[in-house]
């Protein structure tokens, strides 16, 4: 989804030029209000959205309401750092790059404390580390069956750092 005509006519003929068979929908859409129903996916994903659009929270709310139970949300994005050489160059950043959209000095804090969504893994990225993956489980309400996500959902990544195992219980992997 994205709400960018020309993105979306983009990724049409990417989809058409690979033949990416697996694509079911391209959806002009606002991803602060899905037009999803609740609980409609086992695995929600959020690449690079979090830094660029106006409220992040109302977007993440909204991946949770249209994650099932037991499903996963994977968010990919840059996150500030909170001390070194990088995190001056984040807070030199901020001004020029809010001019363009983006904001270089956004806190990965700012995604916690969602009483449904449990964080289980962060993850940095290459190249650099500039990126990190989390992944969060959607609690399951003790009157639901659980959904199940098959392995084959888990995302490869390639990681610079170790990667953080966080949260009680099981780390997906």
């Amino acid at each position: 989804i994205d709400l960018c005509p020309e993105m979306l006519a983009k990724a049409r003929a990417r989809v058409e030029k690979k033949k990416l068979t697996n694509v079911s929908a391209i959806l002009e859409m606002d991803a602060g209000n899905l037009e999803f129903e609740d609980d409609s996916f086992n695995t929600v994903v959020a690449m690079y959205v979090m830094t660029v659009v106006p409220e992040p929270e109302q977007v993440l709310a909204e991946l949770e309401r249209v994650c099932a139970p037991g499903g996963e949300v994977v968010i990919v994005n840059h996150f500030s750092r909170d001390h070194g050489f990088m995190a001056k160059i984040e807070k030199v950043m901020a001004p020029f790059a809010s001019s363009l959209g983006w904001r270089p000095d956004f806190p990965f804090e700012r995604l916690m404390g969602r009483n449904n969504l449990h964080l289980v893994r962060r993850m940095s990225l290459r190249p650099f580390g500039l990126f990190t993956m989390l992944r969060f489980r959607k609690e399951i309400s003790a009157d639901i069956n659980p959904v199940l996500v098959p392995e084959s959902a888990a995302m490869v990544v390639q990681s610079r750092e170790e990667i953080i195992e966080v949260g009680g219980g099981e780390a997906l992997n």
